[in-house]
């Protein structure tokens, strides 16, 4: 009972932390203003997590999964179909989701930016512990 208390209450935050993220941008956004929002205060949200980069990276990895999650959606749904009509039905769900979900898409490509620019010296080692 008690991690599922604790599941709920991080999902909580990384809810407010959307909103928040979504509404100022990550350089704007305040870890004061997301744990207003998620109703706790600033030293709860740290004990859950311990920079705004780590949060970013929790919300980071919730779009990274509701995009996989449409992935799997799609070929399941395409798995009698040629592999073009497959492939051009997951770039489809691709571009759906980079239009619906512009947080998540920025916060991907953000990531994937930092570490094919071989620039993962600045993730910090939060992000790191997220990444593995």
């Amino acid at each position: 009972m008690k991690e599922e208390k604790r599941l709920s209450k991080e999902e909580a935050i990384i809810t407010a932390a959307e909103k928040v993220f979504s509404d100022v941008g990550y350089k704007n956004t305040k870890m004061q203003e997301v744990a207003n929002i998620a109703d706790i205060t600033k030293v709860t949200l740290y004990s859950y997590f311990q920079s705004k980069e780590n949060l970013y990276m929790a919300l980071t990895y919730r779009g990274y999964q509701n995009l996989l999650n449409g992935y799997y959606q799609v070929i399941d749904k395409n798995k009698n179909n040629s592999g073009l009509q497959s492939s051009l039905s997951l770039l489809d769900k691709f571009m759906d989701f980079s239009a619906e979900n512009f947080l998540y898409n920025e916060a991907l490509l953000n990531y994937f930016t930092t570490v094919r620019s071989g620039n993962e010296k600045k993730l910090t080692e939060a992000i790191k512990e997220v990444k593995n």
